[in-house]
């Protein structure tokens, strides 16, 4: 006869059942816990199958110290309990935990207890060390890249050396000026603007000269370079437009023929009488709001557009005059 080995199935070789349960284990890598980032558990339940269940009845959840995030609820107390109902289980019969250490370090416990049973583990936080020394140095480099394309595409700070535009700027203030207004249109009457004056050795008219017009007025000789031109910054106040007619006369300023009125305040010109003059195509004729102390058109002549850096607009020190400049006419 033939015969065959076989088991009972009440042998203790085959077990016909499992303890159910609750298990706790860190999903993130320990890269995220040695820069202090948040790091994620994951809380896993089985019933006494051995099968993933969501049955757990309610859960509850607590750290030593930093932050808990679960199923939506954070808390930085360290607890957070979860009623049947405010949070789902998957078919895996995992439940995600966030832990955030913050600035803590050293060893955080997180424990879980639900009607399946209780599970804990340990994160270890270590103190900052060289991983956080050079995240925080990349942030520091990051946030000073970022600041200086600000300042050269987008705003720059400067400071009022003189009285030339009193009473709307004080010797001594700190303004900002926006570099980015000028790339989409032209300077309007009104408007308060930084530029550049060039003066090469020798030259007779500071601020109607470019860059390359500086350049090219340096003598030919060698004697002396384009580091020799003298660059300065002017801040004054746009009066005149290209092809307008631009006159003063007993301290009235008339603009083609009709006197300017301006919205905002200034202090009449002491010179009796300037010009007419006609603004060039590409320049403007400016002023300062002092205009009886001021290097302006009427001395150094218009300035062409291509020069200007700026509007300037807002004082930001000193606290007393904190606000914004301005244009209006």
């Amino acid at each position: 006869m033939e015969s065959f080995d076989v088991t009972p199935m009440n042998s203790p070789q085959q077990p016909v059942a499992f303890k159910s349960g609750a298990e706790l284990v860190i999903v993130t890598g320990s890269e995220n816990i040695r820069i202090h980032k948040p790091v994620t558990l994951a809380a896993k339940f089985t019933d006494f199958l051995g099968e993933p269940t969501s049955d757990t009845g309610p859960v509850h959840i607590t750290a030593s110290s930093g932050e808990l995030t679960v199923a939506g609820f954070s808390t930085n107390s360290g607890e957070i309990m979860l009623q049947p109902g405010e949070f789902g289980i998957g078919d895996s019969g995992e439940l995600p935990i966030v832990l955030n250490p913050g600035k803590d370090f050293g060893t955080i416990e997180v424990q879980i207890r639900c009607d399946l049973g209780e599970a804990k583990t340990e994160v270890l936080v270590p103190a900052p060390s060289g991983y956080a020394i050079a995240e925080m140095m990349e942030s520091v480099v990051y946030a000073f890249l970022v600041a200086i394309i600000i300042r050269i595409f987008f705003f720059q700070t400067f400071w009022i050396p003189s009285g030339s535009m009193e009473p709307t700027l004080h010797e001594q203030d700190r303004i900002i000026a926006n570099k980015l207004v000028y790339r989409t249109r032209a300077p309007a009457r009104g408007e308060v603007i930084i530029f550049r004056v060039f003066q090469p050795p020798r030259s007779g008219v500071p601020g109607r000269l470019t860059m390359e017009e500086a350049r090219d007025a340096l003598p030919e000789s060698g004697e002396t370079g384009p580091g020799s031109i003298e660059v300065q910054d002017y801040i004054k106040r746009v009066v005149g437009l290209p092809g307008d007619t631009v006159e003063i006369d007993d301290g009235e300023i008339y603009i083609n023929g009709e006197i300017l009125y301006e919205n905002y305040r200034t202090r009449r010109p002491n010179y009796s009488h300037y010009g007419p003059i006609t603004v060039p195509p590409g320049e403007v004729f400016v002023l300062g709001d002092n205009r009886s102390n001021s290097q302006d058109s009427h001395v150094i002549g218009t300035v062409p557009i291509r020069n200007i850096e700026g509007r300037a607009e807002m004082i930001f020190w000193p606290l007393s005059r904190i606000g914004l400049i301005g244009h209006d006419n």
